[in-house]
């Protein structure tokens, strides 16, 4: 049995009710639905441009944004930012995927205000931990269902220096 995340992932107390997957590369784009739906995700929508992205999140209820950084048109950084600047979308979830593993690309897309950052290529392993990690400093007093991970909050993640919570 794949591990998964708790049956109603929660981000701060909220359930995550849909995501919104953005990368220009469909195969990229296809692997992270499937992963998120293995991790127990339902409602899981798909855009292959950063504009069409933002359109769809002031439109739509979006809880959960991932999204690659280098896309033509709007990057996931530029989304990213126009999320936060408008008060309706500014606390919406913003996990940003990319191949780029410099510190201070790490760094800035963590000041702009990403709630993570994963790094391709990514395994089903990789997304479930750094999610994990991030909904465990939003609602630390809550332990997964049975099945589900059993990560305590603030336990160092292996093998992912992109981990927000330990970027120094």
């Amino acid at each position: 049995m794949q591990p998964q995340l708790r049956k109603t992932p929660c981000m701060e107390g909220k359930p995550i009710q849909k995501v919104l997957v953005v990368d220009d590369d469909s195969v990229s784009r296809k692997k992270l639905c499937r992963i998120l739906e293995r991790l127990g995700f339902t409602q899981i929508e798909e855009a292959e441009r950063g504009d069409d992205a933002l359109t769809r999140i002031k439109d739509e209820q979006i809880d959960l944004v991932m999204a690659d950084w280098y896309m033509p048109g709007m990057s996931g950084l530029d989304l990213l930012t126009a999320l936060r600047v408008d008060e309706a979308t500014k606390q919406t979830q913003v996990f940003i995927v990319t191949g780029e593993a410099r510190q201070d690309h790490i760094l800035t897309v963590i000041q702009a205000g990403a709630n993570g950052y994963i790094m391709k290529p990514f395994s089903q392993e990789n997304i479930r931990q750094q999610l994990e990690a991030f909904i465990h400093q939003g609602d630390e007093n809550t332990e997964p269902e049975e099945g589900g991970i059993g990560q305590s909050p603030g336990a160092p993640i292996e093998n992912t220096p992109t981990n927000p919570t330990h970027v120094g």
